[in-house]
């Protein structure tokens, strides 16, 4: 690799990779109350794993002192029973724990694309206007931080802000976000609406248009949605509406009545195809574990949705949360597992307690827990909470999370099948698919092959975000198109504007062009496209977009999160941003549009997982198509930017910006990572 003469090395701020520097912070000591939750929390572990308790102790720990300080460390590391090295690595490493005091409310605006897309650079702006402090930084009075973050997975309902790791507001325009912290001010979280938890509580007029709504299939009118078909029925997320219309649990009661070897099989017959991302058979899968093996074996649900453009698992845990347990036991039964842990990222705070309460509702009717509807067959399904980091969505780097460490992957082989989970043979499972296991079992492994092209059946998910008219998910077979998808199920591009370039199957898969959608979206057959379904979230580009600030916009995302175990991924991705962003800023050369793509290539297969791949790709694909728009950079004759992007004030808007900072006291940096 060669580097650029005229960029200096190492001026680059946080990287996950780097150890936290923690202030000492007051003395510090567990409630009585938060100690009683940790170890209630911990026992879902064996005692010799009670450090995959850790993330869960420094987030009651957080709650308890609003930061993480080195008190804290130690005591958390005193009550778990490790090092506090340990629990400092752990810190160091996830997004989503203070290391500095903050504000009473913490603004945290997602500025990943399908936000980005829709705004969030204005949001951001007028927060920083309103509050006189940039992102990154607390107000004098204490009161509020802001804090641009990364994907928060419901690009549908962009731009999204989050507050306090708990209460959302979507569809935030930008001349909303001001009036917004007044209303805080004076009554705070209460100010807060637009939250997606509580549709059944308002009024139709409130939602409907403006968040995720199942349609009835144009393209494919012979298929009724069986996955989100109740998603919107007001009590459709409740165990008694599971067992009468969905029926709730019958896919399990037969598979109980079958053999471990019989269910793989029909999961095999049915050719259900793991819907996180790679499309890897999901009986084949379960086959490779290990069942010789006197170690225990696990189910681990991957539930940290957070590929950019990605927002359908969340969905399903919200409104279908029964079918994920119930796909969690079958899946367990089938490999000789007697626990299923779900990994939800940490971003889904809400999510946490309703599948707890589809779990504990589950536990009561007999279907979780001992006995099993007196088949004697034992298992429990846990919840495990993540803390903001992309990385994790990769298999072994999920395991590291869930044993309480950085989410960095492993090396492979040893697959997880043989030694996953604390050494023990394991199956990981993406949200979608362990929700389709009941339906294979209850409408038959013959229907479930049927629905799609071969080797791609079943029903399937689909995101739709950025410029279309309905962003949501849809449900359909994968013989559907991905032009339908964008025109039929999204209702096209915004009045006025055509579509530019399509990013099929989330950020990490290469862009196709308006005249190559008109295909079935499918693994196999967006591939010939030369492209991935990936995660199935498409992105709509329009005319607008500029395909630099893309690129610029997804390295900022992928340079953030890379884990930093592989030096060209760690380094990589920082130069790719750092040559993005001069050029961006008007100061590249011809020689770095050259350089581009130099750096991306000896990231591309030089990695030990995926990820590197990933980050590379918006860089060689916008270049392949787009290349004129990074010369128009170079020779200074880039477009105008677009409407959804941060603005550079006006003079008399600079002036009364400047003023307005300048009487107040200055802001107090706080590290947001």
């Amino acid at each position: 690799m060669s580097f650029h003469p005229t960029m200096p090395y190492g001026t680059a701020g946080w990287h996950r990779s780097m150890r936290a520097t923690l202030p000492e912070g007051p003395e510090f000591a567990y409630s009585a109350e938060a100690r009683a939750k940790f170890e209630e929390f911990a026992a879902h572990y064996a005692p010799e794993h009670r450090k995959s308790a850790t993330l869960h102790a420094l987030y009651l720990a957080q709650e308890q002192q609003g930061y993480i300080s080195n008190n804290v460390t130690r005591h958390v590391a005193e009550v778990i029973g490790c090092t506090t090295a340990d629990v400092e690595d752990v810190v160091s490493y996830y997004v989503m724990f203070h290391r500095n005091p903050v504000g009473k409310y913490v603004l945290q605006v997602c500025t990943t694309l399908s936000c980005a897309l829709a705004g969030a650079e204005r949001v951001v702006e007028e927060l920083e206007h309103k509050l006189g402090i940039k992102a990154g930084q607390t107000d004098p009075a204490g009161m509020f931080t802001i804090q641009q973050m990364e994907c928060l997975g419901a690009c549908d309902r962009a731009p999204v802000m989050m507050v306090n790791n708990d209460h959302w507001h979507e569809h935030l325009a930008p001349e909303a976000a001001g009036t917004l912290v007044d209303k805080m001010k004076t009554e705070g979280l209460k100010a807060l609406g637009g939250c997606h938890l509580a549709i059944e509580g308002r009024p139709e007029s409130e939602w409907k248009g403006k968040t995720t709504t199942p349609v009835k299939p144009k393209a494919v009118p012979d298929y009724e949605p069986v996955l989100t078909k109740y998603a919107f029925t007001p009590g459709g997320a409740e165990f008694d509406h599971y067992l009468k219309n969905q029926a709730g649990y019958e896919g399990l009661k037969k598979a109980l009545a079958m053999t471990p070897d019989a269910v793989i099989e029909d999961v095999k017959k049915s050719g259900l195809r793991g819907r996180g991302g790679a499309g890897f058979p999901t009986g084949l899968k379960w086959q490779f574990v290990d069942k010789k093996s006197a170690k225990p074996k696990f189910i681990v649900c991957n539930a940290d949705e957070s590929e950019p453009g990605t927002f359908k698992d969340h969905l399903l845990m919200e409104r279908n949360p029964h079918l994920l347990v119930e796909g969690c036991l079958i899946g367990c039964y089938a490999i000789g597992s007697k626990a299923a842990y779900i990994y939800i990222r940490g971003e889904f705070y809400h999510l946490f307690p309703a599948m707890q309460k589809a779990i504990d509702d589950a536990r009561k009717a007999g279907y979780v827990g001992k006995n099993i509807m007196g088949s004697g067959f034992d298992c429990e399904v846990y919840l495990h909470r993540g803390a903001g980091a992309y990385e994790a969505g990769e298999e072994t780097a999920l395991l590291e999370s869930l044993e309480g460490k950085r989410a960095q992957p492993r090396f492979k082989p040893p697959f997880p099948a043989v030694e996953g989970a604390w050494g023990c043979p394991t199956a990981v499972n993406n949200v979608e698919t362990l929700c389709n296991v009941p339906l294979v079992m209850t409408r038959g492994a013959d229907w479930f092959a049927s629905l799609g092209p071969e080797k791609n059946g079943g029903p399937k998910l689909f995101c739709v975000s950025g410029a279309v008219k309905r962003p949501g998910v849809f449900e359909a077979p994968m013989k559907v198109t991905l032009k339908e998808l964008i025109y039929d199920y999204a209702g096209g591009p915004r009045d006025g504007h055509t579509l530019k370039a399509v990013i099929p199957g989330g950020s990490s898969v290469p862009i196709l062009l308006p005249d190559q959608i008109d295909i079935p979206a499918s693994f196999d057959d967006v591939q010939r496209a030369g492209s991935l379904l990936g995660s199935a979230a498409i992105m709509a580009l329009d005319e607008t977009t500029d395909m630099v600030w893309l690129a610029d916009n997804l390295l900022h995302f992928y340079r953030h999160e890379s884990c930093g175990k592989c030096t060209p991924c760690r380094e990589g991705t920082d130069w790719l941003y750092r040559i993005l962003h001069r050029m961006m800023g008007g100061q590249a050369t011809e020689k770095d549009i050259a350089l581009l793509g130099s750096v991306a290539n000896q990231i591309n297969g030089k990695t030990l997982c995926a990820f590197g791949d990933a980050a590379a790709t918006p860089v060689l694909t916008t270049l392949k198509f787009f290349k004129p728009e990074f010369e128009a950079y170079v020779t200074g004759t880039q477009p105008a930017p677009a409407a959804y992007r941060a603005r550079t004030p006006s003079s008399a808007e600079a002036s009364t910006f400047a003023k307005a900072t300048a009487d107040k006291p200055a802001g107090k940096p706080v590290e947001t990572h």
